[in-house]
């Protein structure tokens, strides 16, 4: 398949982390260096749409970290327009619906998302 237009990521290491987005026309870039999230403000279909992407760290204590660097990018940005998010989130968020078969436990971190 052959894509059209710009394409942007952010990876980490060579087995974990990493994300991507395609196909728009930029006007702000935020993303880490390790592959942990990336944040644009784009126009589609003349429309406006803040893009994030994240891949949340799995132990408690750095998601609490992310989180609040996250809401931090986004103020920073002084956003316009609709935010669609999407990832991992590395958390379970309904016990009943994403914690069959194992041990599942609500994280303190959820109450940041």
């Amino acid at each position: 398949m052959q894509l059209k237009g710009d394409m942007f990521f952010s990876h980490g290491s060579e087995h974990s982390r990493g994300v991507l987005i395609l196909e728009f026309e930029l006007k702000s870039v935020g993303q880490d260096s390790q592959g942990w999230f990336i944040l644009l403000e784009a126009i589609v279909q003349d429309q406006k749409f803040v893009f994030l992407t994240i891949y949340v760290p799995n132990r408690t204590t750095q998601q609490m970290l992310f989180f609040d660097h996250i809401k931090d990018e986004l103020n920073r940005m002084d956003i316009e327009g609709r935010i669609i998010a999407g990832g991992d989130l590395n958390v379970i968020l309904d016990p009943k619906l994403d914690g069959q078969g194992g041990n599942p436990k609500l994280k303190e971190s959820v109450k940041l998302i």
